[in-house]
């Protein structure tokens, strides 16, 4: 007897091409997937920058300068603020407090909130915050920064009149 290969080439040439084709397959399923995992780490990426872009304070007030009364330096300063519209509501208790004058600066300055046991302040919402500076003279220029946990910092820079009353306006 005889054998005919004829037919058994043609079974292998459909098992070499399901094989090529269940390849590609995986091959085309791993780019896809590798696709939709990057295009959601952009789009993270994205509402996470417009969230910090959209987060942050604005100055809603005029800045007072209050003075010790032991001695003719400004101690405090007074600072309405509110956050800015749309934004989510900010944790008071994680915000940071800087204070930068000619010769020095100090970071983590302590500071108040009115109205009291204010922890979280919410869109369009205001608040005072008094800062508790370091002895500020007169006719001195200071730069105050509000940080906040997410989003952009506050920067208010001031100059302390050359005659302090007391309970002063800054410019």
């Amino acid at each position: 007897m005889s054998r005919n290969d004829d037919a058994f080439t043609g079974l292998e040439a459909a098992i070499v091409l399901i094989s090529v084709v269940v390849a590609a397959s995986v091959i085309a399923y791993t780019v896809i997937s590798s696709g939709t995992y990057t295009a959601r780490k952009a789009e993270q990426a994205i509402y996470g920058g417009i969230d910090q872009a959209s987060t942050g304070f604005v100055l809603s007030g005029a800045v007072y300068a209050i003075k010790d009364v032991s001695s003719e330096n400004i101690t405090s300063v007074r600072i309405p603020i509110r956050t800015v519209p749309g934004s989510p509501e900010i944790d008071l208790t994680k915000v940071v407090v800087s204070v930068a004058m000619p010769d020095a600066k100090y970071d983590r300055v302590e500071f108040d909130v009115t109205p009291l046991g204010t922890a979280f302040i919410k869109s369009g919402e205001q608040v005072d915050i008094l800062v508790h500076t370091p002895p500020i003279p007169k006719s001195t220029t200071f730069i105050i920064e509000i940080i906040p946990p997410v989003g952009n910092s506050l920067v208010i820079e001031r100059t302390t009149p050359n005659v302090i009353s007391g309970n002063d306006v800054l410019y």
